[in-house]
């Protein structure tokens, strides 16, 4: 599945799928990660389990490539990558800039503490977000944080880039304002962790099933939907307004946005 490209026409910016499941996916799809490429910027989406193997196999970039790492939340498939990519960054002399709540920065701490690797903390430039806050990094890239609905401290983020919208979730359950703020998003990045009977006991556990991605589509209207964050198979999206382009992804393809 290596390499695989879903290109449309005109060249302007491109998302690539290093993983695309959760914790208990199945391991073929890999932990979350996604990688942004516009022109000179690069910006890592989340870095769970296994990123820096799909950094360098599916796209030939190494942590030093990367301008910023966004991180949604501590659940480890979403950040038990970072141990490893500091262990590159280090040996290769350049720093890990990662943005991220307060919550995530301390279980960044404890995480490289608890692999002994705390001294490496040095390597790590951080910029705290919370959600409401919306920050502008240069001209042509800003963040806004959304509180996303999880167990646990959690963001949805809306990241304007290169005259773009890319309206992440992250790990959440529906929520009417991480919609609000993703309408008309050029790309909507949706977790879809269920089939349509878990419905209930998804939106408990802070996730989205396949039943409630239909009326989330009706409201943000974004161009290309791309579902993540599969459970143990891939969920079948049925329901998909006529203007809106679905983008199913598999790890290691990459689709350009003209």
């Amino acid at each position: 599945m290596h390499n695989v490209k879903y290109d449309i026409v005109g060249v302007e910016m491109k998302i690539h799928f290093l993983g695309i499941g959760g914790w208990v996916s199945n391991p073929a799809f890999g932990q979350s990660a996604i990688l942004i490429e516009e022109d000179n910027t690069k910006l890592l989406l989340d870095a769970g389990e296994g990123t820096y193997e799909r950094l360098i196999t599916c796209c030939r970039k190494s942590p030093c490539n990367l301008d910023y790492i966004v991180l949604t939340h501590r659940h480890g498939d979403h950040i038990l990558g970072i141990p490893t990519l500091i262990q590159h960054a280090k040996l290769h002399g350049c720093k890990l800039r990662i943005i991220t709540s307060n919550d995530v920065i301390k279980a960044v701490e404890l995480l490289l503490e608890s692999v002994g690797i705390r001294q490496y903390l040095t390597y790590i430039e951080f910029t705290e977000i919370s959600g409401g806050a919306e920050i502008k990094l240069h001209n042509d890239l800003g963040i806004q944080a959304v509180r996303a609905v999880h167990p646990l401290p959690a963001l949805s983020y809306i990241i304007k880039i290169g005259g773009k919208v890319i309206a992440h979730s992250g790990d959440t359950s529906p929520n009417s304002e991480f919609i609000s703020a993703a309408k008309h998003a050029d790309v909507l990045i949706h977790e879809v962790s269920g089939p349509d009977e878990l419905r209930d006991t998804l939106n408990l556990l802070g996730h989205t099933s396949s039943a409630d991605i239909a009326s989330i589509l009706e409201e943000v209207m974004p161009k290309y939907f791309i579902p993540v964050h599969y459970p143990l198979e891939a969920v079948y999206v049925h329901t998909l307004p006529s203007k809106v382009k679905l983008v199913m992804p598999v790890p290691c393809s990459a689709i350009t946005i003209p």
